[in-house]
């Protein structure tokens, strides 16, 4: 009499049992339950219809899993965290010196560059930080995460009333980005009134910093 296998649960005859046709049409039902993961690259994926639904691949090209809703593929599980730049180093820019501007206009403190948007449209998050920020008439100044490597230029995707101390400001974007390479600043600028220098203050331990993050 067929026992069950211990993780799948499949009939495993002993040597003595008759050959069952039940028992092996049983048993590629129950492997038809645990398909695993379709190892593929992103230009031939399967061609799949609506008994495949929640079936997973793995893009070898790019490492990325997407799961099929029955109709098209989606992203699967997690995002990848903190992306990477072109050259495949973290999107994570820092900068260890103070920065300064009596600039009106923005002007960019920290960037990013090459960033690397994977396929799939995930949540991003961006996240700037800094030690201490002043300006030198005591007034409050504006801050900025761009989405762009250009002064005052490019979508704005957070904006930030300044005032004296260090924090940290993070913004979202819930329909992520089309695939691509993209450059991200942190900015600031100086209150047309009453004017003065503006500082955001950085060192080796704690610097100036931007990241981008897919959730």
């Amino acid at each position: 009499m067929p026992t069950p296998s211990t993780r799948m649960g499949l009939r495993v005859p002993a040597t003595t049992d008759r050959f069952s046709t039940a028992d092996v049409a049983y048993n590629w039902q129950q492997l038809d339950k645990y398909p695993g993961i379709y190892v593929c690259t992103s230009g031939t994926r399967p061609a799949w219809g609506a008994n495949q639904a929640g079936m997973v691949i793995l893009e070898s090209n790019t490492g990325l899993p997407w799961e099929w809703d029955g109709t098209n593929f989606i992203r699967a599980f997690g995002g990848n965290g903190i992306l990477k730049r072109s050259d495949g180093s973290y999107a994570v820019g820092e900068r260890t010196s103070d920065f300064t501007t009596s600039s009106t206009d923005p002007r960019i403190a920290i960037a990013v560059t090459n960033v690397v948007v994977p396929d799939g449209h995930r949540t991003l998050m961006y996240v700037a930080t800094w030690q201490n920020a002043d300006n030198s008439q005591g007034d409050h100044f504006q801050a900025w995460i761009y989405r762009s490597n250009t002064p005052g230029t490019g979508p704005v995707i957070g904006k930030w009333r300044m005032t004296d101390g260090g924090g940290s400001m993070v913004m979202f974007q819930r329909g992520g980005l089309a695939p691509g390479t993209y450059d991200f600043s942190f900015q600031i600028n100086s209150n047309p009134s009453p004017g003065g220098a503006s500082t955001v203050s950085a060192n080796s331990t704690t610097p100036t910093s931007i990241a981008v993050i897919e959730l």
